[in-house]
Parts: C-alpha cells; sequence; structure tokens
C-alpha cells in the first residue's frame, strides 16, 4: 500500500508523536508498504518527505499554509490511505484530499485536544467545548479513528460526538532499547533512591504538583532525588521553582536529548513518576517499564490502561500530593516489593513492541478500503 502520513510536528523535533509516526513508518516500509509524509515548516527534505509554510507557535507545532508541490500532489493522486496524526490545519487538509480522491481518511488520537487549545494563539483561553468541537469536526468525518487508550474512548464518544463505531483501540507501540538490564547508575545518583520523568515540561503535564509531591517525599527521605529528562515551555519556571523549594541539590534537570540517550537515562530511576491527567497512551510509559523502571501514576487515560496496580506498576488512587508522596515513600522503603514490580513490568512491555502492534493497523487499513468498496491496496 500506499499510505500517506500527515502531522503538524516532525524532525528534526522529538516528542512522543514524532516518535510514534517514526516507528510506525518504519515497520511499514519493513513490510514491504510505502510510506509518505506531508509535514509543515523546516523538516529535513527526502524523496518522501514534503513541506509547507508553517507560523511557529511552540514546541513545533504552530499554524500551517499547505501548498505542496507538484511532486507532493502525484503522490497524494497515488495514495491508498490517508492517516492524519493531528485533527489540525493538515487534517483538514488530509479530509479534502481524501474526498477527492475517494480514499479511507485515518486519525490517530494521541492526545486530549482541549488540553492544548492554551497553545493557539490569540485563543489561547479557547473553552474545552470549542476546542472538543473543531476536534471532534474532524473526527465525525473520519473513516476510522485509531485510539491508543480504551479508557478515553467514551469521552470521544460523548464529547467529541465521534461514533463508537468507527474508533479501534490500537495501543502505542515503541521501540526497544538495546538491552533491558537497567544500568548502574552514574557516580553522582549512588545511594540516591531515583525518580524520574520523561516528557515535555509543559503545563498539561502538571508537573508543579509533581515537584511539590517530591518536596515531602524529599522531607521523608533524603536519599530521594528527582530527575526530569526532557524540554518544553515550562524548564526556565520549574527551575525557578525548586529554587524557592530548596531543592536545587535534589532535583536534576536533563533537558531536551536525543532518543539514544533517554534509556540511559531512564535506567538510573528506581520509580517512573508522572502527575499527568493529560495522556492518552505515552510512549515514555512503555519505555521506562521495558527497563524496570516501576510506573507511579494517577488512574487517568493511558496509564489506568497498561498498569495493574500493585502487580506492573502502582496506581494512585487519590489525586493529592499528599498521597502521591505517601505512596512513593511507602515503594522506597520496600525494595523486594521494586523488584518484583520491576520483572512485572518487563514483561508488560512486550505486548507493545511495533512487531505486534502495527499488523492490527494493516488490518485497519484493509478494513477501511473494504468498507469504501476498495479492492486492497496497491
Amino acid at each position: 500500500m500506499n499510505i500517506v502520513f500527515f502531522t503538524e510536528a516532525y524532525l528534526p523535533f522529538n516528542n512522543g508523536v514524532v516518535n510514534s509516526i517514526l516507528l510506525l513508518q518504519r515497520e511499514l516500509e519493513r513490510m514491504g508498504h510505502s510510506t509518505f509524509v506531508f509535514t509543515t515548516g523546516e523538516t529535513p527534505l527526502t524523496p518522501k518527505v514534503f513541506t509547507c509554510p508553517k507560523f511557529e507557535v511552540s514546541q513545533g507545532y504552530g499554524i500551517s499554509f499547505p501548498i505542496y508541490s507538484d511532486q507532493a500532489r502525484r503522490v497524494l493522486a497515488q495514495a491508498d490511505i490517508f492517516h492524519t496524526h493531528q485533527p489540525f490545519t493538515l487534517g483538514f487538509y488530509a479530509l479534502l484530499q481524501a474526498r477527492k480522491y475517494n480514499k479511507p481518511l485515518i486519525l490517530t488520537s494521541h492526545t486530549q485536544y482541549e488540553e492544548y487549545a492554551r497553545y493557539v494563539p490569540y485563543i489561547g483561553q479557547l473553552s474545552r467545548s470549542a476546542a472538543r468541537g473543531i476536534a471532534g469536526g474532524l473526527m465525525r468525518q473520519c473513516d476510522k479513528i485509531i485510539l491508543p487508550s480504551k479508557s478515553y474512548k467514551q469521552t470521544l464518544c460523548t464529547h467529541f460526538g465521534v461514533p463508537a463505531q468507527i474508533i479501534k483501540i490500537i495501543p502505542n507501540c515503541f521501540e526497544p532499547g538495546n538491552t533491558t538490564l537497567k544500568r548502574a547508575k552514574s557516580p553522582a545518583l549512588r545511594g540516591k533512591k531515583v525518580l524520574v520523568y520523561c516528557g515535555r515540561l509543559a503545563p498539561e503535564k502538571n508537573l508543579p504538583f509533581l515537584i511539590r509531591s517530591f518536596h515531602k517525599v524529599h522531607k521523608a527521605e533524603p536519599s530521594a532525588f528527582l530527575v526530569l529528562i526532557g524540554g518544553g515551555p515550562m524548564l526556565e519556571e520549574l527551575q525557578a521553582y525548586t529554587q524557592r523549594l530548596h531543592l536545587t541539590e535534589a532535583v536534576q534537570f536533563k533537558g531536551q536529548v536525543d532518543r539514544t540517550a533517554v534509556y540511559d537515562l531512564l535506567s538510573s530511576g528506581d520509580l517512573f513518576t508522572s502527575t499527568s491527567l493529560s495522556e492518552v497512551l505515552p510512549l515514555t510509559l512503555l519505555e521506562a517499564m521495558h527497563i524496570g523502571v516501576v510506573p507511579v501514576t494517577f488512574a487517568s487515560p493511558g496509564f489506568k490502561d497498561i498498569i495493574t496496580h500493585r502487580k506492573n506498576g502502582w496506581i494512585v488512587s487519590t489525586q493529592t500530593e499528599d498521597a502521591y508522596a505517601r505512596e512513593i515513600i511507602k515503594l522506597l522503603s520496600n525494595p523486594k516489593q521494586i523488584h518484583h514490580l520491576s520483572l512485572e513490568a518487563k514483561k508488560k512491555s512486550q505486548e507493545f513492541l511495533p512487531s505486534r502492534i502495527v499488523p492490527k493497523v494493516i488490518s485497519l487499513y484493509h478494513q477501511a478500503l473494504h468498507e469504501k468498496g476498495i479492492q486492497g491496496g496497491r
């Protein structure tokens, strides 16, 4: 099949959505399919990647102007599947192209879009209902929706108006590291009980809550240490916040790192900590579990679909700083339990390897083609 992806963010920018697309591309190409990317902004051009102008807003996203070359338009004419990864400008462009050529339009719902209205210029305080209306307006016109998190399906149906029958639950896959063994801690972290966070440093990730919770942990357990991996608009604000809480000696900001370094940094952790309530299924959760770093999260979409409390991770039932800190302190005092959870986390992560997930995507492509009366792909 010829599969065209549409995405507002792509290389050289690095986030969970970009990495999901790259993994899907790689596995589809390995299985004999052809993939093309229509993106926006300054991205490395290749014979299979096409870009258009963009007004940059934040972290690789912005307002796109989908004006593409003649070569790009020829690719669209030969496509079997149109697959968009956001319901933004390029998503609506993908809809127009899919209807023009009478081909299926697939959308992967990677995030809780109402949490990102704040990044839209001039209308950053757009209400949740309006944000849902914009995203839902596109979703309802798609042939299929890929949703990585089963627990978020009811929200799409109830608040976005998406018909349940077009939604297919297909989890994200992740790229395995070179090893499933946790490496020895760096000299600076030896003797420390290390908590790690990996992701964007952005308002929707609830990071001040995490730092305040860690403050309580550190008071009870002075050897506790927090490592935050990732960049984002809140980096300087969070650094200043740790200073005000007198935590500069116990919190380390690694900033944006290359994908090859993520596993090395994650492997320093005893616990993977996230207090985000805005996820669908973060790749960093799967990567942490793959090397046996035990996740401690809330029962929010994306986390509760993967983590079984007390089996392969820890779900904190009460969303307060005291409760979150109390559960972390309890775990840090029980190395045997952490070891058991670590082994089970590794086992669980095997369900999300590309070889197990991508065939489900291909099956959905074929189903969408069949329902449009198209006999398979080229």
